[in-house]
């Protein structure tokens, strides 16, 4: 696993990740410290109508707004005002309420506790087929009766005894989520979600971890460019070509642009670069429902073919899991990307004709510029918004200057501007070397 490193930075505000792969930005998660994500977070929740039509029905999890739960081959709705125990699959974000799910999984890093499988399953990438049945042959015995284990590539890099002392914990964890269970006849949280150092190490177990408290080392790693640079609506292919992203509440349209491509470059090369590059950028812009692409048009269905290969190829590199749904006869092509949560977009900026940054975004972005302070600099203000000012008197905004303040060693003041002036926000100086 060499070249795979996370940068971990807990800054003022909210915490965030950049995963590296052989040097190459692959994803950044962003999480507000007083908003973790609570994905995975098992609940014990009451079944509160069926919606024939739409496969499912809606269940009261004690969130604002009640969770959808699909109904599968083989696991039908529980009756109506029946509990049932259900996981957080997807939080309510971007207008759409929570889904949950009766397939219950525990994480650790290399293994996987599932509720609907009943054998176990190894990932390809580990090893040989002589590697692999070992594995099976470990965690058969310790299977559940009423589950399975998934191995996931991350279980590579850990000794048999210790992925048999993981699968022991999760047996006990899921007996004990049972206990409880059926001891409750309320809604009711029944395992918290993981925090967001355990989803990092879970979802890329084995890379080598990177803690930065002052933002250095995001920022010189490149994962700050790489973040504006998602933000971007427009990717510039080299050639000349052109990427243009838009996205809307039902889905997210990428056009491919021949823009200066000049006239030597066909359609086709264009086409094929741009597909190897969508697929990076759909997994780091974490865009998920529906995406629809305008490629170049083709003519002859062997370069189509040629141009779907492509993106396959660069798709398979995504943990989300991708549904390529084809071309469509109006030369569009379509595919499906598990939704795990929020875009980059969705997560900072506020929609509109001219996507603006929001406040606690612009607000967290100043007070990591103070912790990346020049040598000698000192009497932080921050020339702001009343917005963003808003924000920093907020209990959120307090504890994200207060965390500034203790690693500076002074208070930081804050300046309202005029918005009217259009001035941007900014970070002065009262004293610099």
């Amino acid at each position: 696993m060499a070249g795979r490193r996370i940068i971990f930075e807990d800054g003022p505000g909210e915490r965030r990740a950049a995963f590296f792969d052989a040097y190459q930005l692959r994803e950044i998660w962003l999480e507000p410290i007083a908003e973790p994500d609570e994905t995975g977070a098992i609940m014990a929740g009451r079944m509160r109508a069926h919606r024939p039509e739409l496969r499912g029905g809606f269940v009261d999890i004690g969130a604002a707004s009640a969770a959808f739960l699909q109904a599968t081959p083989g696991q039908p709705l529980p009756p109506e005002g029946a509990m049932v125990m259900v996981q957080l699959r997807r939080p309510a974000a971007a207008g759409k309420g929570p889904r949950v799910s009766q397939a219950i999984a525990l994480n650790a890093p290399g293994l996987c506790l599932s509720h609907s499988a009943t054998e176990v399953a190894v990932a390809r990438s580990i090893g040989g087929p002589a590697r692999r049945r070992q594995l099976r042959d470990l965690l058969a015995p310790l299977r559940p009766a009423d589950g399975g284990w998934r191995v996931t590539a991350a279980a590579a890099d850990l000794e048999n005894n210790t992925l048999a002392t993981v699968a022991r914990e999760l047996v006990a964890a899921w007996q004990q989520l049972k206990t409880s269970f059926v001891a409750t006849d309320s809604v009711c949280q029944l395992r918290p979600a993981p925090d967001f150092q355990a989803r990092l190490m879970a979802h890329a177990a084995g890379a080598a971890i990177e803690r930065d408290h002052t933002g250095q080392l995001f920022e010189k790693s490149g994962a700050e460019a790489g973040l504006a640079a998602a933000l971007d609506r427009r990717v510039r292919l080299s050639g000349g070509a052109m990427l243009v992203f838009d996205q809307v509440e039902a889905l997210t349209a990428i056009d491919v642009d021949a823009a200066s491509a000049g006239v030597h470059a066909s359609a086709l090369d264009i086409n094929l670069q741009a597909a190897a590059v969508i697929a990076a950028e759909i997994r780091l812009r974490a865009l998920g429902g529906m995406i629809v692409i305008d490629f170049l048009r083709l003519h002859h269905a062997k370069a189509r073919e040629q141009v779907k290969a492509a993106l396959v190829a660069g798709l398979d590199l995504d943990p989300a899991g991708c549904e390529v749904l084809g071309w469509t006869r109006g030369g569009l092509f379509e595919l499906r990307r598990r939704r795990l949560g929020p875009s980059l977009q969705e997560q900072l900026y506020d929609p509109g004709a001219t996507p603006q940054p929001k406040p606690k975004a612009a607000a967290h972005a100043l007070l990591r510029e103070v912790l990346r302070a020049p040598a000698g600099a000192s009497g932080a203000a921050l020339l702001c918004s009343p917005e963003i000012a808003h924000y920093l008197g907020t209990a959120p905004g307090q504890a994200a200057l207060a965390m500034v303040t203790g690693r500076m060693g002074e208070a930081v003041e804050i300046k309202i501007i005029d918005n009217k002036a259009n001035q941007p926000a900014q970070v002065i100086w009262r004293h610099q070397a």
